[in-house]
């Protein structure tokens, strides 16, 4: 189900509704009008789904950031995909529906973010990428004294590379 303007009010109504809900006009012109078009079809993640009348909303000249917002939001409720404004800008873009869209799913970025955040709190060797690591202070050499020798220093037990830690 798919939200469309009224041609005689303006005001949103379904597509699968006889008659604007605001104004009594009836939609079976409207409805005929987009069945004629040609379909936009666009697989996303291998399924097909038909954009014939998101396509026309988003082609109106006269469209603003809402309803562009609630088109987006419409599109990611449909699919399931993260993304959607991307390709909804590039609809506009291209002024056509691309044939196939590819992107992470709602789960799937919710598992990368959450693979991410782990890895932030849990550091890792820049050379070897190793989670064997200690901290510890610089300590007294003779070249430099005791200049430096509290700085805190990272030490890979796997590849023994020594870095400072980021701040």
């Amino acid at each position: 189900m798919a939200l469309i303007k009224c041609s005689e009010c303006g005001g949103k109504v379904s597509d699968t509704t006889e008659e604007c809900i605001h104004c009594g006009f009836s939609l079976k012109a409207i409805r005929d009008h987009y069945e004629r078009q040609e379909k936009k079809i666009c697989k996303i993640n291998g399924v097909d789904y038909d954009f014939t009348i998101y396509f026309a909303q988003l082609m109106d000249p006269e469209l603003t950031t809402d309803e562009m917002t609630e088109i987006i939001r419409d599109l990611h409720e449909l699919t399931g995909v993260c993304g959607m404004g991307v390709l909804c800008h590039s609809i506009r873009e291209m002024r056509d529906v691309p044939p196939t869209y590819d992107n992470k799913t709602m789960e799937q970025f919710d598992k990368e973010v959450a693979r991410i955040e782990a890895a932030k709190n849990n550091p890792s060797c820049p050379r070897c990428g190793s989670k064997s690591i200690t901290a510890a202070t610089k300590g007294f050499t003779l070249l430099e004294g005791i200049w430096g020798s509290n700085d805190p220093v990272n030490y890979c037990k796997n590849c023994g590379h020594k870095w400072k830690p980021r701040r």
